[in-house]
């Protein structure tokens, strides 16, 4: 119940039933109840539940609503446009930053005609996101998966605008969001702050285990890697 809640609140499965959902991915309910991923999943929760209980989530809540928001608020779907940049350019990367910054400014006017995915499948030198037309998928404002400087605009502006070229270490980006989640009530904000900690704490257990993955070269740890 709690699952089909949460699915029904995330705008990714907007129009789809949960059980819909289940099939799509090869699922039943009963076969997910039995399935070990999954329960080891609830044991999580359960144990997170131990660990951090409401009244303790709450009190976080009220002494620091913003922090709590960065790390467990709503979402937004960010896309973006990379160009690679360094200060002194070389043959693999021929671009310094105001070039870089300047090849974006003329990019950013193509895209008054163009649509932002068509663009970002040519010019996005980022390779992930660049295969799915510069789609980052969805992030809270605080998240190590994307830099700071693209997180910060995508959460400052409007959705659909683009941002204005930005620059950082690695190069210069534009920036958009192209979908924002509503805004999300106390209770189901502690639900989101539980679950943003029983993700830290299996993460944790990983480390502390030492798990390794068959066939990582070097006998790479879970999570320093993919």
């Amino acid at each position: 119940a709690a699952r089909a809640a949460e699915a029904a609140r995330d705008p990714r499965y907007r129009g789809i039933g949960f059980e819909q959902l289940l099939k799509s991915q090869g699922f039943t309910v009963a076969t997910l109840v039995q399935s070990r991923v999954f329960r080891a999943k609830v044991l999580l929760q359960q144990l997170a539940g131990k660990l951090y209980p409401d009244a303790d989530l709450r009190a976080e809540l009220q002494r620091d609503r913003q922090a709590v928001l960065d790390l467990a608020g709503p979402r937004r779907r960010v896309a973006m446009i990379f160009v690679r940049a360094l200060d002194e350019p070389n043959a693999i990367v021929p671009l310094d930053f105001p070039r870089a910054l300047h090849k974006l400014t003329e990019v950013r006017e193509r895209l008054q005609k163009e649509r932002f995915d068509v663009v970002a499948r040519i010019e996005s030198q980022e390779p992930a996101s660049k295969a799915q037309g510069g789609d980052c998928g969805w992030h809270v404002r605080k998240s190590e998966q994307l830099p700071e400087v693209v997180l910060a605009s995508a959460f400052a502006l409007p959705v659909g605008e683009v941002s204005l070229p930005l620059r950082d270490r690695d190069g210069c980006f534009l920036v958009k969001a192209t979908d924002v989640e509503p805004d999300l009530g106390d209770d189901q904000l502690v639900l989101r702050l539980r679950e943003v900690r029983a993700q830290r704490l299996s993460q944790q257990v990983l480390d502390e285990a030492k798990v390794q993955f068959a066939g990582e070269p070097g006998g790479k740890q879970a999570g320093t890697g993919r």
